[in-house]
């Protein structure tokens, strides 16, 4: 769109209906849309009849970096970004419709005006996700952060991926997190605030907690997700042993045990740390147990493989590491 047709059209935007408009957005190209839909809240109203469907992902780290983007879903289209930028960066002088505030555009990339304390990120954070998620149709939502933010969780039952990365939550929080959602891959990382450890509902398909030993033990023996990653690959020195969740042999045991009786019967895969030194006790707990046959015993590859009586079989594989 050349400049002369921009000053024309930004002067007819308070007159023409949105019967009128709708069809002279559909013929912009997206970007200028999204211009135009940050200047004028009446084009903003319009713009969303033409239900332009679209990938959203958060990426935050906190306390610099407020993005998020947005992957329309058009043939060999590219990703829009929108990001918080302080004041003295923003050396134009557009007035937007988003809570009045003032923004800028260089190419696929927004850069909203934002005050620089972190209530007012996040209030503007949360007023710019409103405005996206209104001009899309989002089918697909990614979260990807170093804070929690509430009012992602409005949005929860269409994420693909969920990762968070905080010091801290607390139980309400995480049992929000927890509730069954429509996420495909959770990841968080986090330290919860609890005297005891929590007891939570392992529902989604992917599930990863590199940080865990907040939770109850009991919770492993009722999830039904797909995958389930515990603890980190990294060395233990990289983080304190206490932030990590390791499965005692009984722990293991009753996991073993509890799927030979029908239990986790949708579990494909689960990763947890082993205390270091005690391959013998795990596999003895193991053998213990009258409701598995022993198929595969094989103490050198550190490799042992059970059957329960319908036949299904599980692999029990200690990777790497030191012991007996």
């Amino acid at each position: 769109m050349s400049e002369s047709e921009q000053k024309e059209l930004n002067q007819r935007v308070d007159v023409l209906p949105s019967v009128v408009l709708e069809p002279i957005l559909a013929k912009l190209d997206l970007i200028d849309i999204i211009d135009m839909s940050l200047k004028f809240p009446h084009i903003h109203i319009t713009a969303k009849l033409l239900k332009i469907q679209a990938n959203l992902k958060w990426l935050v780290r906190a306390p610099g970096h407020y993005a998020i983007n947005i992957l329309p879903a058009i043939p060999n289209s590219e990703k829009i970004v929108f990001r918080l930028s302080p004041p003295e960066r923003n050396n134009e002088d557009s007035l937007g419709s988003l809570a009045a505030t003032k923004f800028y555009r260089r190419q696929r990339v927004f850069f909203i005006t934002c005050g620089e304390s972190q209530a007012e990120k996040h209030e503007m954070f949360k007023n710019l996700s409103y405005f996206l998620i209104r001009l899309f149709k989002i089918r697909e939502f990614n979260f990807d952060s170093n804070i929690h933010f509430g009012f992602i969780g409005n949005y929860m039952s269409r994420f693909n991926l969920f990762k968070l990365v905080c010091p801290e939550l607390t139980v309400e929080e995480v049992d929000i997190l927890m509730e069954k959602k429509n996420i495909e891959h959770l990841q968080l990382d986090t330290t919860v605030i609890s005297l005891e450890p929590v007891k939570i509902s392992l529902k989604y398909p992917f599930v990863d907690l590199p940080t865990s030993g907040w939770i109850a033990p009991e919770s492993f023996l009722e999830m039904s997700c797909t995958n389930l990653r515990i603890g980190k690959e990294a060395p233990y020195n990289l983080r304190k042993p206490d932030n990590y969740f390791i499965i005692s042999p009984e722990g293991l045991a009753a996991c073993i045990n509890a799927w030979a009786n029908g239990g986790l019967e949708q579990t494909k895969t689960m990763s947890m740390n082993c205390q270091e030194g005690c391959k013998r006790k795990y596999r003895n707990e193991l053998f213990k147990l009258e409701s598995i046959n022993v198929v595969v015993d094989n103490t050198y590859a550190d490799v042992y493989q059970f059957r329960r009586q319908d036949g299904r079989m599980v692999t029990v594989n200690f990777q790497s590491g030191k012991g007996d």
